[in-house]
C-alpha cells in the first residue's frame, strides 16, 4: 500500500517501525522515514482541525533533521550522489530557510559544480544564519565556519576576476 493511501495512524506506526529499523541500521530506512514524515506533515498541515495539529512542529523538526542527515550522507564518499544530496538539502531549506548547515552543504555542492554565484549565496546564508541559530544540530562547527568564510571569499574572488576580465575586453 502506498504511503499516500495510509491513514495518519498507520503512518505513525510506520514511523515507529522505521525508527527501530534505523537503530538496527537497516538500509533505506532513513529515506523511507523522510517520506513518512513528509506525508505526515503534508496531511496534518492541510487539516487545521486535525487531532494531530499539536504535533506538527515536532514532525517538522524531525523532518528537517532527517533531510539534513540524509543529504549529508548522500554526498559522502560512500554514496557520492550529489544530485540527490542537493535535492534533499533543498527540501530541508524549504522547511527551514535559515538552516546554516544545509546552506553550507549546498554551498559546497555548488562550488564543486563551479556554480560560484550560487556558492556565494549559500555560504553567505550559512555564515549569516549561523549567528542566530540556537539548534546545535544545525550550527557549523569551527572548521565548517572557517571553511564557509574561506570558500565564500574564494567564490567571490572568482566572480570578481571574471568581471575584471570582461571589463578589460570592453
Amino acid at each position: 500500500m502506498s504511503i499516500r493511501n495510509k491513514t495518519i495512524e498507520e503512518l505513525l506506526n510506520m514511523q515507529q517501525e522505521l525508527h527501530l529499523s534505523r537503530e538496527e541500521e537497516k538500509d533505506g530506512s532513513l529515506h523511507q522515514l523522510i517520506s513518512v514524515y513528509e506525508e505526515l506533515y503534508r496531511r496534518i498541515a492541510s487539516d487545521e482541525n486535525s487531532e494531530y495539529a499539536s504535533s506538527l512542529e515536532s514532525i517538522k523538526r524531525k523532518l528537517i533533521l532527517y533531510l539534513v542527515r540524509y543529504g549529508t550522507y548522500l554526498k559522502t564518499e560512500y554514496r557520492k550522489d550529489d544530485r540527490a544530496a542537493e535535492r534533499t538539502l533543498k527540501k530541508a531549506i524549504q522547511y527551514d530557510r535559515k538552516n546554516p548547515i544545509a546552506h553550507y552543504r549546498l554551498g559546497f555542492l555548488a562550488y564543486k559544480q563551479r556554480s560560484y554565484l550560487l556558492a556565494v549565496t549559500h555560504f553567505q546564508h550559512a555564515v549569516q544564519y549561523q549567528q542566530a541559530c540556537s539548534n546545535k544540530e544545525y550550527r557549523l562547527n569551527n572548521q565548517q565556519n572557517y571553511n564557509a568564510h574561506l570558500y565564500l571569499s574564494n567564490s567571490a574572488l572568482y566572480i570578481a576576476q571574471k568581471a575584471q576580465e570582461s571589463l578589460e575586453r570592453l
